[in-house]
């Protein structure tokens, strides 16, 4: 069985629920599959694949009380992190095409990329990437 959720577990004590009805809820939810760390890990992680790298939507799922080998094992579910990073890069299309691809530009795409959660591989293979003409 898949480790309780923390968020929900969290949410129902600050309610004022006890821990001897609060357990026992998340086991009968986990128990009859109304509550599933895996499909969760899955949905959020598909939610926020467009705008994150690998590292963000692991700490996404961290913050939501998933286990690291899970996070782990749905971020493989997803399409290669380079693939994300140049999708995320296009939105800078315009100022590359208007002005051309200056070190300060650069330096934009970097940081926007890098605080999203990019590796510095995928983030030089973006930039890489958006110079070259559609």
């Amino acid at each position: 069985m898949a480790a309780q959720p923390a968020h929900l577990r969290q949410k129902l004590l600050q309610r004022g629920y006890g821990l001897e009805e609060v357990d026992p809820a998340i086991a009968f939810l986990a128990e009859h599959q109304f509550q599933s760390d895996v499909r969760y890990a899955g949905m959020k992680s598909r939610s926020v694949q467009h705008l994150a790298g690998d590292r963000k939507i692991a700490l996404v799922l961290k913050g939501k009380g998933i286990a690291a080998e899970l996070a782990a094992e749905q971020i493989e579910t997803l399409p290669a992190e380079e693939g994300r990073a140049v999708g995320a890069a296009h939105r800078f299309r315009r100022q590359i095409e208007a002005d051309g691809l200056t070190q300060a530009l650069k330096v934009k795409i970097y940081r926007y990329l890098a605080t999203r959660g990019f590796s510095a591989k995928s983030i030089k293979t973006a930039i890489i990437a958006i110079q070259q003409p559609e």
